[in-house]
């Protein structure tokens, strides 16, 4: 019997094996069709749309966005765009996401790795990812749902995925954890979404040899944007003093040529790694 109230970002299910699970949400793609690119953005270039969306005037009293709102309501629009040019998905609405740190809602430390995450969904018209000028709204629509997952929500879904797992285990399944997924990962319908991990001080970590010079994460999901700082500005200084940040993007082909042939993005994002 499974636990009441399961929450619609998260899936589980025991009588399903992980690799058919992710068979299921998975876009049947050969992998020489896909293409996984690096790019660079500048804090200066993401501070200029940040201005964008306060000087349109669609914010109402009160009402703010962050650096993250607004390089994710970018990223998903030009990724979206690509997808729907190159007709690697049918034109309509989509439903976009920002990856939730469920930490502070939660009261746990906010440092260190290994966050219970979840995706904060939100259904977008064609109209807000096809037309550049609706970028402040769909930034603005990024930050609003945000807002709407409340500590008390949030406190909720760890108790279901607590006690879901505890079933799965004392059921003998193995591994509860790679039976639960997240449905905006589903790469079988219009979703796309950015994961924001710019404030890891990824380049802080010295494990005998120094600091690194220069990191790389792997992403090979498609339509799910991975961000991470880019190096720090000073060798010596500390790594929350960077003057960049690197999208990790992985597409099908044909939208991945639509988006690096792009003006809006190429703007922006310069390509540093194929």
């Amino acid at each position: 019997m499974h636990s009441a109230l399961p929450p619609a970002e998260i899936c589980a299910d025991a009588s399903k094996t992980p690799a058919g699970i992710a068979t299921d949400i998975s876009k049947p793609v050969v992998g020489e069709n896909m293409r996984a690119c690096v790019f660079e953005i500048s804090t200066a270039s993401i501070a200029h749309l940040k201005q964008q969306v306060v000087d349109s005037g669609v914010l109402h009293e009160g009402e703010w966005v962050s650096s993250n709102n607004v390089l994710a309501a970018f990223v998903v629009q030009c990724v979206a765009q690509a997808n729907t040019n190159s007709r690697v998905y049918e034109a309509g609405d989509w439903t976009v996401f920002q990856t939730m740190d469920m930490r502070r809602a939660l009261g746990l430390p906010l440092r260190g790795l290994g966050s219970p995450l979840i995706l904060a969904e939100c259904q977008v018209v064609a109209g807000e990812v096809m037309d550049n000028d609706q970028f402040p709204v769909l930034a603005r629509r990024v930050r609003q749902n945000l807002g709407k997952y409340s500590p008390e929500y949030l406190q909720a879904t760890m108790r279901w995925v607590n006690a879901e797992y505890g079933r799965m285990a004392a059921c003998g399944t193995k591994e509860p954890w790679r039976h639960f997924w997240f449905p905006g990962l589903d790469t079988n319908h219009r979703t796309v979404g950015v994961s924001c991990m710019n404030r890891i001080p990824v380049y802080d970590a010295d494990f005998g040899a120094g600091r690194p010079t220069m990191t790389r994460s792997i992403n090979p999901r498609p339509n799910y944007i991975i961000v991470f700082p880019g190096p720090p500005a000073s060798a010596k200084g500390p790594s929350s003093e960077y003057s960049s940040l690197h999208l990790y993007v992985t597409l099908e082909r044909p939208a991945m040529d639509a988006l690096c042939a792009d003006a809006a993005w190429n703007q922006r994002c310069e390509l540093i790694g194929d």
